[in-house]
């Protein structure tokens, strides 16, 4: 009986564990995908100035 709820315990750290470690990844996506958009932005800003700047 002892070892049924061990095992109960057990298993619901696993679950927990692994929904966190989902999270972490689906955030740390999101976060990737928004800061590769900003360096594009970024780039393509800073490319258009540049081209400004040099045919003038």
């Amino acid at each position: 009986m002892r070892d049924n709820h061990i095992w109960r315990r057990l298993r619901h750290l696993v679950c927990r564990w692994r929904a966190w470690r989902f999270r972490r990844l689906v955030t740390r996506n999101l976060v990737a995908g928004a800061a590769y958009r900003t360096g594009m932005y970024a780039v393509s800003v800073v490319a258009m100035v540049a081209w400004h700047y040099v045919r003038f």
